[in-house]
């Protein structure tokens, strides 16, 4: 408001925001318009933000991602979507996952200058830092992207991210297999605390009317998380942290699929 914005209203998510599909049972699930007629999932948690861009019914519209709540459904959706940097963005008023760990703020938007913009409401002045990197990139070093591959992913969405890559020009370095046992590993505990954090917030929720059949099944599963995985997850948060800063001593990014497959149709969970 105080940027002079034009707001043009909230949108629908996920119930708790707990489930990456989009779907919720009782307001209805938000319709993904990238492809009608297979009516695949819209992706969530931030289902409502991204089918809102995709729809052009905004030009910024704003997620909370934890565990790919923005990333999934800008993807399934087409558009563009932003993690922020843990910390960077107030958390202040939202609904909590897991906020001593995984929680942030972020913009979605159809493309980059509008992203931008975005994240430039998130934090003033990002704009102007941004357009003077893009301006001086032509002095700086060539950029080294680390490429990553996930077993199980699409040969095509691969192939779809070397060419995106080469097209660039950037110098790609595929990183070291050794890398690969640490990455399951951290994505796991990943999950786990992003789990864990649903049940120790909002696990309370579990028995309340009104309280999907799906997200009382996704609390449960993040009960079993919580009192089986939580604390050796945490503990292994530190060194994760020190194996990925040695890998970005020789990267300035990581490259990798947000999703392995197309997005899967609807319904995504049935009850």
């Amino acid at each position: 408001r105080a940027r002079g914005v034009t707001l043009v209203g909230k949108t629908n998510l996920t119930e708790l925001a707990v489930t990456v599909s989009g779907q919720n049972e009782y307001f209805g699930t938000p319709v993904n318009r990238l492809a009608d007629k297979s009516k695949t999932i819209p992706g969530g948690s931030s289902s409502g933000s991204a089918v809102a861009i995709k729809n052009n019914l905004a030009d910024v519209a704003f997620g909370t991602d934890s565990g790919g709540s923005i990333r999934v459904p800008a993807a399934c959706c087409g558009i563009y979507g932003l993690k922020t940097t843990f910390g960077l963005v107030s958390t202040k008023g939202v609904f909590p996952i897991a906020p001593e760990h995984l929680d942030t703020v972020g913009p979605m938007a159809r493309d980059i200058p509008h992203l931008v913009q975005g994240m430039d409401l998130l934090q003033e002045g990002f704009a102007a830092r941004y357009q003077a990197a893009v301006a001086g990139k032509s002095s700086a070093r060539r950029i080294r992207i680390g490429r990553f591959y996930v077993g199980g992913t699409s040969p095509a969405i691969d192939k779809a991210i070397d060419e995106a890559l080469a097209a660039k020009g950037f110098e790609v370095v595929k990183l070291r297999e050794s890398f690969k046992p640490k990455w399951q590993q951290a994505e796991k505990d990943g999950k786990t605390l992003a789990l864990g954090g649903s049940w120790i917030h909002n696990g309370r929720y579990i028995d309340e009317r009104g309280v999907s059949p799906i997200t009382r099944l996704v609390l449960l599963q993040a009960a079993i998380e919580y009192t089986t995985k939580y604390k050796d997850a945490l503990k292994r948060k530190a060194r994760w942290q020190r194996d990925l800063a040695r890998v970005f001593e020789d990267v300035d990014f990581i490259a990798l699929p947000t999703m392995q497959n197309l997005p899967p149709k609807l319904p995504f969970f049935r009850t």
